[in-house]
């Protein structure tokens, strides 16, 4: 039986798996590799790092939807 996921809206996603009812779906904490990512659609950033004629190294993020953005770290990312 192939199983059905169904999603809380407050809560992680369950799994009903035919008897056995509903439990927690579990992700190995080592599988998860957070990336810097736009706050509002949760696409990967495009980093640029520069230096500046006075030395100072400056970091931009840039979205390609939502331009120039102070990127989040977050293990959930969109990838359309």
């Amino acid at each position: 039986m192939n199983p059905i996921l169904t999603f809380q809206p407050l809560g992680p996603p369950l799994v009903l798996n035919g008897d056995a009812g509903f439990r927690p779906r579990y992700r190995d904490p080592s599988t998860l590799h957070p990336r810097d990512v736009c706050p509002h659609c949760r696409r990967e950033t495009l980093r640029h790092r520069f230096i500046t004629p006075d030395g100072i190294w400056l970091e931009t993020h840039h979205c390609s939807e939502h331009g120039d953005v102070v990127p989040m770290r977050s293990v959930i990312v969109r990838e359309d």
